[in-house]
């Protein structure tokens, strides 16, 4: 049968193509069940903590240093936090635990000291920590509104993203969308950045679970991509385990940290969507740029941003799927890779471009 490509629950003359229409899960029940799947191994693994153990938390930041006594596998760096002056908790990005970063809602496990860190932190290491896991989020984000854009009619299967290079220019995710090669129109970029500028008035926080392979399988069996990864992500892990985040009912693999919660993301933009074929079939990597919700910019700045980021972003990219190589911003693109480097603990097989 065919059917007409469009947005769902939009409207604004948006372009059409057609495409043929599958028997599979609709986008958003594949989203419910993977979210209600990962509630279920949250509560079970919840379950497993028969006893309340007290432990000691030394805090170590401003306005003074302090102890508390928090439960052990329950209490959070978040719950820490509330109990520290309300502007604390709130621009907290990541916690450091024992000085090792850490997720704000990912229960405590051991005495610890603990710190935080946010967007104006006065050391550079944290501060680089936090510019990587805002560009990590925002890929995730970006797979948020993928997801959510299309007509039920199309499925929609989420690939990858590389791990975040900050001097590529732009965040990026890899999708496969069954609809053909689609060069979206400004338009309709910009609706897909309005989906996470509406999550941002909400605060959702992110939630890390960690599982075995098997529960891994279950909760990703409707994605062939995510699902064919999680045997080389579980061997390549110290306990053979498989770590993913949910940010509302968004269910995606990653190995983290995340940001705290939605509304840390201020201006998000999607610049660019640039199909590429590879030995998976055609994908489509989709760009965008991203401001936290602590900084303002002028629009002079943000347009130089965007033109940037609108040049295909070849981090991660097998040779045969780039750009002409006379493009120069692809080659500084190129050169900007190269300088980076990667923190292999963060560097999993579903942060990167799998296609190969």
């Amino acid at each position: 049968m065919r059917v007409c490509f469009l947005f769902r629950d939009f409207t604004g003359g948006l372009a059409g193509v057609t495409v043929n229409s599958d028997a599979r899960l609709s986008n958003l029940q594949a989203i419910a069940k993977r979210s209600a799947l990962f509630s279920n191994e949250k509560a079970r693994q919840a379950a497993l903590v028969t006893r309340v153990t007290k432990i000691k938390v030394k805090y170590e930041g401003s306005p003074e240093p302090c102890t508390m006594i928090m439960n052990k596998n329950i209490s959070t760096p978040h719950d820490c936090a509330k109990h520290l002056p309300e502007p604390i908790r709130k621009r907290a990005v990541i916690a450091y635990v024992n000085g090792k970063p850490w997720d704000m809602h990912t229960p405590l496990t051991e005495e610890c000291t603990l710190n935080f860190a946010h967007f104006k932190d006065t050391l550079e290491a944290r501060l680089n920590m936090v510019n990587k896991v805002f560009w990590r989020s925002s890929s995730f984000l970006l797979g948020y509104t993928i997801e959510r854009a299309f007509k039920e009619k199309h499925f929609v299967t989420l690939h990858s993203w590389p791990a975040p290079t900050i001097k590529s220019g732009s965040f990026v995710y890899d999708a496969a969308l069954s609809i053909g090669t689609w060069n979206p129109t400004p338009t309709e970029r910009q609706i897909l950045g309005a989906t996470i500028q509406r999550l941002r008035m909400e605060a959702v926080p992110f939630e890390r679970l960690t599982v075995n392979a098997a529960v891994a399988k279950q909760i990703f069996e409707d994605n062939k991509f995510k699902y064919e990864q999680i045997d080389e992500i579980a061997a390549s892990s110290e306990n053979n385990t498989v770590t993913m985040y949910r940010c509302g009912d968004h269910v995606d693999l990653s190995c983290g940290p995340m940001i705290s919660d939605s509304s840390h993301v201020g201006d998000f933009t999607v610049v660019s969507v640039h199909p590429f074929e590879t030995p998976v079939g055609l994908l489509h990597r989709f760009q965008g740029i991203s401001l936290p919700a602590a900084f303002t910019m002028s629009p002079f700045a943000k347009n130089v941003l965007q033109a940037r980021a609108e040049v295909m972003n070849t981090v991660g990219l097998p040779a045969e799927a780039v750009r002409k190589p006379e493009d120069p911003q692809a080659q500084a693109n190129d050169a900007a890779e190269d300088e980076v480097d990667y923190d292999h603990e963060d560097h999993t097989p579903k942060e990167r471009q799998a296609a190969h």
